[in-house]
């Protein structure tokens, strides 16, 4: 039976290769549980990663879900609910992060990443494979995503960061020891 280019149905992954694309464990990580399930046969894959504390037996279950495609997407889950049940964010960290977000309102994932508690390549794959199952393709993904346009290409874009003449002539005449907080 073979299998066509238009084919539709999503790829399915090993263990190893869905925890390495999010980041959660390296290349060398995974050849040697690949190696240690060859003498360990009566293990299977998650167990030896947590056996050696790369992952929790959580967080191998809850990819060996998505995997299987028995994750459960809700459209009410949020980004914060997926790393709790994934076990790669603790309660704490999740309410630590809200209080944060009200303050500097910065978006969860970023702060998750800022403050060291997930890679940006975890949050890549969460944003990608999980919620935009629920939400489509979020227009952030698409921004993080997409080419950036040069000023090169848009020269008008840059003439209008520029100072104006009077701008420049305003400014010599000023005191340079006086500090204009408001025009």
């Amino acid at each position: 039976m073979s299998t066509d280019s238009t084919d539709k149905s999503p790829k399915i992954y090993r263990l190893g290769e869905l925890l390495e694309n999010a980041g959660l464990i390296s290349e060398a990580q995974l050849q040697t549980a690949l190696f240690d399930q060859q003498i360990y046969s009566d293990l299977k894959f998650g167990e030896i990663l947590a056996l050696r504390g790369w992952v929790s037996q959580h967080t191998a279950d809850f990819f060996v879900k998505y995997n299987r495609q028995e994750l459960i997407i809700l459209e009410n889950k949020r980004l914060g609910d997926y790393l709790i049940d994934a076990d790669l964010l603790t309660p704490e960290q999740l309410v630590m992060i809200l209080d944060e977000q009200k303050v500097n309102h910065m978006m969860f994932g970023s702060l998750a990443v800022l403050k060291g508690y997930i890679k940006q390549q975890t949050l890549n794959f969460f944003l990608k494979n999980i919620l935009s199952q629920v939400n489509g393709d979020r227009q952030f993904w698409r921004t993080t995503q997409s080419s950036k346009v040069s000023l090169v290409d848009r020269p008008l874009d840059a003439k209008l960061t520029q100072p104006s003449e009077m701008d420049i002539t305003s400014a010599k005449q000023t005191d340079p020891s006086e500090i204009h907080w408001i025009n």
